[in-house]
């Protein structure tokens, strides 16, 4: 005989926190990286943006990994002076000692101060070079400062935009969160950009894994399975009350 008990994994599911980590999370978070970089760079095509990655979380350090290794480009991440020992610590871990030298890693105080410190740098690129001796034009800025139980936290504002190089893209991963923008808007797989002034093109698409249902499935099935076995072992009221991380 079989229960007719039914349980909802979505949207909770992401939300299991186990040992301080949310492992349904990350494995979406770390495609949302790739979907990010593939995306941004598809609108950029024979060109050689200068990239930004705000948030060196699962989302920033895939992009970053991609960035450096795929599209050969030499990313500028910018995070918070608290994680500053951790994120250091990781990002020796995950790019060989060469590929390191290609990262800038900065750091600010807080989430405004993050916001000036991009504007600064945005700037900064007028009249330089890359280092193949390519002026710079576009930049490809990959928004990802991922704030748990809270809106994410402004990064760029209106004013900001008229600093921006024509035809930069803006990918704003953090519009599950309300978006990192003072203008964020929800786009969608099908019609992903929204056109901003002097052809700034913003993509704000929300669960960005569901545009790559192939990859993402396997990885979500996989995460969700050891959850999914304690609740057909020990029953729904048996597994919460044997994992706490159930409980949410």
């Amino acid at each position: 005989f079989f229960s007719d008990t039914t349980v909802n994994f979505e949207p909770s599911v992401e939300d299991i926190v186990e040992n301080g980590k949310r492992p349904v999370l990350a494995g979406m978070s770390k495609i949302a990286g790739e979907e990010a970089i593939r995306l941004g760079m598809e609108r950029l095509s024979r060109q050689h943006p200068k990239l930004f990655i705000i948030g060196f979380g699962n989302v920033g350090r895939v992009a970053a990994n991609i960035g450096v290794n795929k599209y050969n480009r030499r990313p500028i991440i910018i995070d918070l002076e608290q994680n500053k020992t951790q994120l250091l610590n990781e990002f020796k871990s995950l790019l060989t000692s060469e590929d390191r030298l290609k990262t800038t890693f900065l750091f600010a105080k807080n989430p405004e101060s993050v916001s000036s410190l991009l504007a600064v740098q945005i700037k900064a690129l007028v009249g330089t070079r890359d280092a193949l001796g390519i002026p710079y034009g576009p930049v490809l800025v990959v928004l990802a400062p991922y704030a748990p139980e809270n809106h994410a936290p402004i990064i760029i504002t209106n004013e900001m935009l008229k600093d921006i190089p024509a035809g930069s893209v803006i990918v704003d991963v953090s519009i599950d969160q309300g978006g990192a923008c003072e203008f964020s808007r929800v786009t969608t797989h099908e019609n992903p950009i929204i056109e901003l002034e002097h052809g700034i093109k913003y993509i704000g698409i929300p669960n960005l894994p569901g545009g790559v249902p192939k990859r993402s499935t396997p990885v979500f099935s996989e995460s969700v399975f050891p959850y999914m076995m304690q609740i057909v072992k020990l029953g729904v009221i048996g597994a919460l009350k044997a994992n706490p991380a159930l409980r949410g």
